[in-house]
């Protein structure tokens, strides 16, 4: 198929496991168009092109680099964004 959808592919997964996955499907969005549902957009921010944000009736969309600041993060994700060393983190508290 040309598309792959995945829904929380990392979820009850350990840091070494998500690592794995991520490579993989890195590999296959050379290939094919892969759509991600999950919390930490992060993850997969080395290959991906465009990410939308969705939550409390507003989006953001567009290129990860402009989508994935402190300011933008903090609408979506509210305090559980924070900054250490310049560095984005999300605290995922579910």
């Amino acid at each position: 198929s040309p598309i792959l959808i995945l829904d929380e592919p990392f979820s009850n997964i350990d840091i070494v496991s998500k690592s794995h996955i991520a490579k993989v499907l890195l590999k296959l969005s050379k290939e094919k168009l892969i759509i991600v549902s999950m919390h930490d957009p992060t993850l997969l921010l080395e290959g991906t092109t465009n990410i939308i944000i969705l939550g409390y009736g507003k989006h953001a969309f567009g290129d990860p680099l402009k989508i994935l600041n402190f300011d933008v993060l903090k609408q979506f994700y509210g305090d559980s964004v924070i900054i250490v060393d310049k560095c984005k983190h999300i605290i995922d508290t579910h």
